[in-house]
């Protein structure tokens, strides 16, 4: 095989992979990876984070700039678990989400983007009783503290209840993010890539002279 025939073969492997890579866009709720705040038996609320973390955002545009994605929400529990002491919430509850600390760039939006979480102390409603909430979580690329350079966010949130239940308000739980690489980005790590194969191959050519 010449050389400027492998040259293409590397080409065309690597445009081929590229092709198959996903553009993702902003998706609806998946509920898989959820959190889930109930109470326990003594009337504090609990918190069950179900998202591994980080989550991928993709990158959006338009209303939004940089990175967005409705996952994980927020949801009440389908049955009462007595093993684990984590219950259902009662009528008369009113949950809300109230942000402890945040990374810069990194907003957490309400459901019709009425409000905007980006100030420890900031919150919004859940839902009473039964709730199934997905805000926004967004990486604000106009941002003048964005990062280019930074891989993962973080937010920590608790909730409290504003309700006629007064649930106590639950242990803080963290949430981390990050953010999808644009297709841009993509072909321009692929191309590095090739670049390296590309002077990788001359390397061992020239050794064997």
């Amino acid at each position: 095989m010449t050389q400027s025939n492998l040259y293409q073969r590397i080409l065309l492997l690597l445009f081929s992979a590229m092709l198959q890579t996903p553009i993702v866009a902003l998706a609806g709720p998946t509920h898989g990876e959820d959190t889930v705040i109930g109470r326990n038996a003594a009337g504090q609320l609990v918190v069950v984070a179900n998202s591994p973390g980080p989550n991928e955002l993709p990158p959006v545009s338009g209303l939004l700039n940089g990175w967005a994605a409705d996952e994980p929400g927020n949801k009440t529990p389908d049955l009462n678990d007595l093993d684990n002491d984590f219950f259902s919430l009662q009528a008369g509850a009113i949950i809300n989400l109230e942000l402890v600390s945040i990374d810069p760039a990194l907003r957490v939006w309400s459901p019709g983007f009425a409000t905007v979480l980006t100030t420890p102390g900031s919150s919004f409603i859940l839902g009473g009783a039964e709730f199934d909430t997905h805000g926004t979580f967004h990486i604000d690329s106009t941002d003048p503290e964005f990062d280019p350079g930074r891989a993962l966010y973080s937010a920590t949130f608790q909730v409290f209840d504003s309700g006629t239940t007064d649930y106590g308000t639950s242990a803080p739980f963290t949430l981390s993010f990050t953010p999808i690489p644009e297709p841009a980005t993509l072909l321009l790590l692929g191309t590095g890539s090739l670049a390296m194969l590309v002077r990788a191959f001359r390397s061992r050519q020239e050794g064997r002279r």
